[in-house]
């Protein structure tokens, strides 16, 4: 697996517990109304948004947590390599034909509790594919079936992909890299969510300083 995956690679170190810390406030947000299916995007490419998601599926995994990780960028999907996967026979394969979502499920070594589902081939018109009833039904049935669902995807501003998943979503988590991200595209990226009426659930500080460490803000302490 891709060494930037530091919950499998150095679980000990403390980049893995900023990944646990995230897990556990993520799991005791709100816990009246607990978050099953939850989003991960950015105002912009190249926030680490791939990189995160995919630490904190592994963290949920770690704690015996049913885990769907779905690649849900389809424009530039990046799941499949950071887990030494193939991206085709995913999501889109799913949403184009006639079989059930299980049947494109990727395991991962020494996770038995974490199923993976990537991209699949490149559609032409991700935003469309995307409105389809099979969707809605595939995420009805992952609730159902795992505790916790995580959705990578697009970023926020120029493409309303990450709008149409917030509508099937219980919250999103917003990935801000440091020194990096614009604070104006970063509202910008706020405002866009807000519209969609999905719950901001915080957001997630990488690359600061010394380029290890993940900090997280939940809204709801």
């Amino acid at each position: 697996m891709n060494i930037n995956l530091v919950t499998f690679h150095q679980p000990t170190e403390h980049e893995a517990e900023a990944f646990r810390v995230l897990r556990t406030n993520l799991r005791f947000t709100n816990v009246d109304s607990p978050k099953k299916v939850i989003l991960l995007s950015s105002a912009k490419q190249g926030a680490g948004k791939s990189t995160t998601i995919s630490n904190l599926a592994i963290t949920m995994a770690k704690y015996s947590l049913k885990t769907l990780l779905i690649d849900g960028d389809l424009r530039r999907p990046t799941i499949h390599e950071l887990f030494d996967l193939r991206k085709n026979n995913g999501l889109t394969n799913y949403l184009v034909g006639n079989q059930e979502f299980s049947e494109f499920l990727k395991s991962v070594p020494d996770y038995p509790t974490l199923d993976i589902l990537t991209s699949g081939i490149e559609p032409p018109e991700p935003s469309e594919l995307l409105f389809s009833q099979k969707l809605k039904d595939l995420i009805a049935k992952a609730r159902e079936d795992y505790d916790i669902i995580l959705i990578d995807t697009p970023p926020i501003l120029g493409m309303s992909d990450t709008s149409i998943w917030a509508t099937l979503a219980d919250g999103i988590v917003l990935v801000i890299a440091s020194n990096q991200s614009k604070i104006e595209e970063v509202k910008e990226a706020k405002e866009q969510l807000e519209r969609t009426n999905v719950k901001i659930l915080g957001t997630v500080l990488t690359k600061v300083k010394d380029n290890s460490y993940v900090d997280y803000y939940t809204k709801d302490r």
